[in-house]
């Protein structure tokens, strides 16, 4: 049985960290500037751009992950089953990236039609649950769907780049809608939004 989703407002915190990235850094640059350290610059520099990169991959992230698509967080490769593995490529990309990325992608809906197959967002494309001893249980449905696996790289792409659920969404319909029934769990992201109750 898969939980209900998350409501948006669990992600967006780590959304607007990313949107601020570009604030700091530019406050970072400014007092640099101030500096009067021309031998120290270089170094400043350095520890201003490492600052900004862990700011930009802590934006959608899970914590313990390394960070290597999209420039965010993803699941180790040894952590999933043999038949992603052997999958590779933008696939196992996208079941590494729906382990660290839950939130987001139970917000995200799916339009290949998985509908009839009781699957309520993208992420249960590649997640049917948690089993007994308390470790995930993979779906391979989305090893053999490609629109699946796009609406994932989609989803995260505009995430790593500072969008918020709801214009992921809109994307994502957008690109999607007119494949198959949308496996509907954003209207319940919209109607939280829109009443207010998405606020922090």
């Amino acid at each position: 049985m898969v939980s209900t989703p998350e409501p948006a407002s669990v992600y967006a915190p780590a959304i607007r960290r990313t949107s601020r990235v570009s604030n700091i850094l530019r406050l970072l640059m400014r007092s640099i500037r101030g500096l009067n350290l021309s031998k120290s610059k270089p170094v400043l520099l350095a520890v201003a751009a490492a600052m900004t990169m862990g700011l930009i991959t802590a934006g959608c992230s899970a914590p313990g992950a390394a960070a290597d698509i999209h420039g965010l967080e993803a699941a180790p490769m040894a952590d999933m089953p043999v038949a992603v593995r052997s999958a590779g490529g933008r696939i196992a990309q996208a079941y590494r990236l729906a382990v660290t990325h839950e939130p987001l992608l139970r917000d995200i809906p799916c339009y290949c039609g998985c509908k009839s197959m009781g699957h309520r967002s993208n992420y249960d494309c590649y997640i049917a649950g948690m089993g007994e001893d308390g470790r995930r249980r993979f779906d391979m449905h989305a090893i053999d769907c490609a629109v699946c696996v796009n609406i994932t790289h989609d989803a995260l792409r505009l995430c790593s780049q500072g969008k918020s659920v709801p214009e992921i969404k809109t994307f994502i319909d957008g690109q999607y809608g007119k494949i198959g029934p949308s496996t509907g769990s954003t209207a319940r992201v919209l109607a939280v939004f829109n009443t207010g109750m998405g606020k922090p």
